[in-house]
C-alpha cells in the first residue's frame, strides 16, 4: 500500500505462481455502482472512485458477503464485498499483479493521475 501525492491509496499485491483463481475484496457499507474496471462509492455525501490498475481487462464485481460464523457478529446492514477476480496466467513465469486505486472524488479533491506501476521489490520503504 501506498499514497502517490498524497492524495491517493495505491494498493498492489502480486501473486507468483497462480494455479487457482485470484480474489480480492473490500467489505463496504457505501453505494457502490459499477463501470467496468471502476467502481464509485458512495456514503455519507462522500465519494471515493476505486479503479483497477492491474491486471488490464479485470472488471469490479459486487457480491454478497460470507456469512458470519457461529459465535460471530453479524453483518452490519446494507453490507458488501466490491471483488476482482482473476483466472491463473497458466505460467509459472507471470505472476497476477493486482492494482487497485482509490481516489476521493470532490470539489476539494484534485483528479490524480494513476501512478506506473512497478514491481513491489522495487518500492522503497
Amino acid at each position: 500500500v501506498t499514497m502517490p501525492g498524497r492524495k491517493a491509496v495505491l494498493i498492489q499485491d502480486e501473486i507468483t505462481n497462480p494455479v487457482a483463481e485470484v480474489r480480492w475484496g473490500m467489505l463496504t457499507q457505501a453505494k457502490i455502482r459499477l463501470d467496468g474496471a471502476k467502481a464509485t462509492l458512495t456514503q455519507n455525501g462522500k465519494t471515493l472512485q476505486a479503479e483497477i490498475l492491474s491486471p488490464a481487462g479485470a472488471k469490479f464485481k459486487i457480491v454478497t458477503p460470507p456469512t458470519p460464523g457461529k459465535g460471530e457478529r453479524a453483518h452490519p446492514k446494507n453490507l458488501a464485498m466490491l471483488s476482482v477476480f482473476v483466472k491463473p496466467t497458466g505460467s509459472k513465469t507471470k505472476p497476477i499483479r493486482l492494482a487497485i486505486l482509490f481516489t476521493p472524488i470532490g470539489k476539494h479533491w484534485e483528479k490524480v493521475p494513476a501512478p506506473k506501476l512497478r514491481l513491489l521489490s522495487k518500492w522503497k520503504d
